[in-house]
């Protein structure tokens, strides 16, 4: 299968381990199981009908987008069977998510009719809707692991929001240079350490500390491998000025008016999201030691 097509497997996988959090341990083999049969057949069909992998793959994340509140009504109808009341606190999960989204929309909503370059058509909309939406609802449930916690939830905070805000810029604009320069691929890998981290340290403190600052270095090192290159080769930028555009590291404090030069696009991104993801990462190293005082008090009790 494509790296496209696995990539979008592991959205898939990644989001059932978001909202199987806390749950017990059989309950998310067997749903995790449940998953795998989909995926594996999934995969086994395109691959006896000659289905194209790229459109398979926008198929299998739409399915997971389309499928997310009945996954969620899913986790309220087991945890109800576990524990009265947990149906209404998923419910106002959703509900909050839903508002928020909303909420969020009327931003765009207000640009598309006051600004005349504007230009969100109905799948933006959606698109931009639905990644709010899950973001929101998955928040609520990663803080819910340490709710007296106020720096375990605001570092859950700042990450989700610096990773919306990656998701939304680097297409939408472009990090390195337009949005149609292939070089912004390289922010997958932000994701990719992000994702696979978090699933890895189960969402503990002490591991989304590590993930965290994990993904703050990555983030800078894609900083530096644009600066570089653009040192090097002016015309990697992409575009049709992109030499006459370039600027070298020598000139990077050099302010200027109007649009933003090369170097100064990428600090400014680049540097935005590191300072995130650090902060992110020293709420989360916080709450870890918040943890540790707690139980030396209650050993030492």
């Amino acid at each position: 299968m494509s790296g496209s097509y696995r990539l979008c497997e592991w959205i898939v996988r990644a989001w059932v381990s978001t909202y199987l959090v806390g749950m017990d341990g059989l309950t998310r083999k067997r749903r995790t199981t449940e998953i795998e049969s989909d995926l594996y057949e999934q995969r086994r069909y395109v691959l006896e009908r000659g289905r194209s992998e790229s459109a398979a793959a926008v198929g299998l994340v739409m399915r997971c987008f389309i499928g997310a509140v009945d996954d969620l009504l899913w986790r309220s109808e087991q945890g109800a069977r576990r524990e009265a009341g947990m149906s209404g606190t998923v419910l106002k999960y959703v509900v909050r998510a839903a508002i928020g989204s909303a909420v969020f929309l009327l931003l765009p909503l207000a640009g598309e009719l006051l600004m005349e370059d504007f230009n969100w058509g109905p799948g933006d909309f959606i698109g931009v809707g639905v990644a709010v939406f899950l973001v929101g609802v998955a928040f609520q449930l990663i803080s819910g692991l340490m709710r007296d916690s106020l720096a375990y939830r605001a570092g859950v905070g700042i990450g989700l929001l610096g990773a919306l805000l990656l998701f939304f810029i680097v297409p939408a604009v472009g990090a390195i240079g337009g949005e149609d320069n292939a070089a912004n691929a390289m922010y997958l890998a932000v994701f990719a350490v992000g994702g696979v981290g978090a699933l890895v340290a189960r969402f503990r403190p002490t591991g989304m500390a590590i993930t965290l600052f994990a993904a703050a270095l990555v983030q800078a090192t894609i900083g530096v491998i644009a600066l570089v290159s653009v040192e090097m080769d002016p015309a990697w930028w992409g575009g049709e000025n992109a030499v006459d555009n370039a600027i070298t590291l020598s000139q990077i404090f050099r302010v200027t008016l109007g649009d933003p030069t090369p170097v100064q696009q990428i600090l400014g991104i680049n540097g935005m999201f590191t300072a995130m993801f650090v902060a992110s990462a020293l709420l989360f190293a916080a709450a870890a030691r918040e943890g540790g005082h707690a139980a030396a008090r209650r050993a030492m009790a």
